[in-house]
């Protein structure tokens, strides 16, 4: 198979699901009793003797590659070189040693130490089609920034007290992109409305640079489509879920997932869930993938070079829904 070997195949269906998760999605598995286990961040997901089931995904499998394809809509290479990407080795099962549980402390949730200027996360997200001013307004309300050893675009994720508790980090110069360790992923990155008279509204993305991509397109057409933006951190609801429900007054939820088979699907369940769970019921939930482009990132790419293509007379006169 191009791109992956036989070895790399048979190493990345070795890894169970627990493994993963423990390392990759710390708090997010709860033991139900016996070797049950369940997804906190999903509905109805369970995790028993090495196999899981996706009950309300009606999607099920073995081990942690079964979950990123499946789940995660990832690509079967593209998760194969994830669960054996050497830069983050995951011990499979057969050669774990346990270590006793108080040998084993959390790593405490740092941010990364912060650069002296943001040059070049600002020349990063510019060259990703984000305008200045969304940049800096994230920068000056703590939201983004360049971290100091690495120089990369430092997404950062707050609680109710305006307490960092999460963070994504995305490299300015490559493919690099991973979380904070012990980042809360419940309090995932987020950006209040433009105008305080919207707060009931939210807006959902798979990514931070989605969510401040939808703020230029914004500016560009004139739309005037408000709320919370909150980036989901792919396509998992554990974020949206926590955020509605400290945030009761909540009354609409767009769904702004990418423009794809995983992100349609993922879409969907959302709203299916949303629908099921009594509490959530009242909020009127749509659906909004962006209007050409994979995700709302490359949108605002897109238009920026429609805009430098078209002469003059023709540029901004078409509509684009956002």
């Amino acid at each position: 198979m191009p791109g992956v070997n036989k070895e790399q195949i048979a190493r990345a269906r070795s890894i169970d699901l627990l493994s993963y998760l423990e390392q990759h999605e710390p708090g997010a598995v709860k033991r139900a009793g016996g070797n049950e286990y369940h997804h906190t961040g999903y509905h109805r997901f369970i995790i028993s003797n090495g196999k899981w089931n996706w009950i309300y995904g009606d999607v099920g499998g073995v081990g942690a590659l079964d979950y990123l394809v499946k789940v995660h809509g990832k690509g079967f290479i593209e998760a194969v070189e994830m669960l054996c990407d050497e830069r983050d080795p995951i011990t499979p099962p057969a050669a774990r040693t346990p270590l006793p549980k108080k040998e084993r402390p959390k790593k405490p949730f740092a941010l990364p130490a912060p650069n002296t200027n943001n040059d070049r996360a600002i020349a990063y997200l510019r060259g990703r089609g984000v305008d200045t001013d969304t940049i800096k307004a994230c920068i000056h309300r703590g939201y983004l920034y360049e971290s100091k050893d690495y120089h990369n675009a430092v997404f950062v994720g707050f609680d109710d007290n305006q307490t960092a508790r999460f963070a994504a980090v995305r490299g300015t110069n490559g493919d690099f992109r991973m979380d904070i360790e012990s980042s809360d992923k419940r309090y995932n990155f987020r950006l209040p409305p433009l105008l305080p008279e919207n707060d009931r509204n939210l807006i959902c993305f798979e990514s931070p640079i989605d969510a401040i991509s939808h703020i230029s397109i914004q500016r560009m057409t004139g739309h005037e489509v408000d709320g919370h933006r909150l980036s989901l951190g792919c396509t998992a609801p554990r974020s949206l879920f926590s955020f509605l429900d400290r945030h009761p007054e909540i009354e609409s939820c767009r769904l702004c997932l990418d423009n794809d088979e995983a992100g349609h699907k993922a879409m969907r369940r959302i709203m299916a869930q949303l629908s099921d769970e009594r509490r959530f019921r009242h909020i009127a939930v749509t659906v909004s993938p962006p209007s050409f482009g994979k995700d709302y990132n490359e949108m605002v790419q897109q238009m920026h070079k429609l805009e430098k293509e078209a002469p003059p007379q023709g540029r901004r006169e078409a509509a684009v829904t956002i």
